[in-house]
């Protein structure tokens, strides 16, 4: 009977989730295991007979207080209970407080995150918006007499920093809605080499130094997805190529399909500055930016890859990168197969 009401007292304490929450409810857990006329309480009155220290991390943590009238006793059965009871308790204590630390420096990382992103938004946002404002405040002037082709560099200018904010407001929107579980995928069968095609003749008008092949093996079938999510990765690897390779050069979307696995296989290939070793590991992580020589001055938030890796493997996939200084990049992520049925056939020759 002992042991059935030592599990009712295990049962108690633990659900509560942190310190605060156990220590409401053990007096009461305490008070179960004794008899009526027994009173155990969190505070002396003065009368206390027992005290139980529940010690943790070394210190005492909680003391409780039991009374009991003198016509009765504490038997030997009933101390050797409560004092099972007590190392449970303590046992209870030691993990809550261990929780309490560790979501204690989870809310510290991520204020501290949330102050970075802050100061990096701030950064990363004031050149484009003191572009944006130092063209429109030419354009206004009345003493400057722009000519249609000076207006359409000022316009052109104005438009390409208008994306660059509208691309970080993107990403933290995404952001957060990744962090929070929140993103969710339209899946449909999606023929993947119309994605690739639409996205690198969006891409290519946004350099002209750089020539963009695309190389997708015949007769793909569809895979499994959300086009618009898919697109979103594609912009953002091949955003990433060009401006990780300053210099220009080609960029490279090769795609095939993997019988073995099931899955297409897509890869975004460039010739830019590449990326050290120690930082391949890191290249996936919030807020990551490598600090080479090279990439100064290249505008980014840090969180295109991270969103990146979370919309892949969201959709069952896999996404990785292969990198050489001085030599390029490589990344290549799949998605799975849509298994209903085969796609048409596609005339998906090579070509740019």
């Amino acid at each position: 009977m002992q042991s059935d009401h030592l599990y009712e007292f295990a049962a108690t304490i633990i659900p509560p989730r942190n310190v605060s929450e156990l220590t409401q409810v053990l007096p009461a857990a305490f008070q179960h295991l004794l008899p009526p006329e027994f009173d155990c309480s969190r505070s002396p009155d003065g009368t206390a007979r027992l005290c139980l220290p529940m010690r943790a991390k070394g210190s005492i943590q909680l003391v409780l207080y039991l009374d009991w009238p003198a016509t009765s006793h504490l038997d030997p059965k009933l101390e050797a209970s409560l004092s099972s009871a007590a190392q449970l308790a303590q046992l209870a204590l030691e993990n809550r407080i261990a929780i309490d630390a560790e979501r204690e420096r989870a809310r510290a990382e991520a204020a501290d995150v949330r102050f970075d992103l802050i100061g990096m938004l701030a950064h990363e946002m004031r050149t484009p918006l003191a572009s944006i404002k130092g063209y429109s405040s030419a354009m206004l002037l009345d003493e400057i007499d722009l000519d249609s082709e000076m207006t359409a560099e000022f316009l052109q200018a104005i438009d390409e920093e208008s994306d660059r904010l509208n691309e970080m407001v993107t990403h933290i929107l995404d952001s957060t809605v990744i962090e929070a579980g929140a993103l969710e995928l339209h899946r449909e069968p999606v023929l993947l080499s119309r994605v690739i095609r639409r996205t690198v003749d969006l891409m290519a008008r946004r350099t002209d130094r750089h020539r963009l092949i695309v190389q997708i093996d015949p007769g793909l079938p569809p895979v499994n997805a959300d086009e618009q999510r898919v697109h979103q990765v594609l912009t953002n690897l091949l955003d990433n190529a060009i401006k990780y390779a300053p210099g220009g050069g080609m960029i490279v979307v090769r795609c095939h399909h993997d019988e073995r696995r099931s899955e297409a296989v897509v890869q975004v290939s460039d010739q830019g500055i590449g990326i050290a070793p120690e930082h391949l590991n890191k290249l996936f992580e919030r807020f990551f930016r490598t600090e080479q020589r090279q990439t100064h001055g290249v505008s980014g938030t840090g969180l295109g890859l991270p969103i990146v890796d979370s919309i892949v493997r969201a959709h069952g996939g896999r996404i990785w990168a292969e990198s050489a200084v001085d030599e390029g990049t490589t990344l290549t992520f799949t998605l799975p197969d849509y298994l209903e049925g085969p796609e048409e056939e596609l005339d998906d020759e090579s070509g740019e």
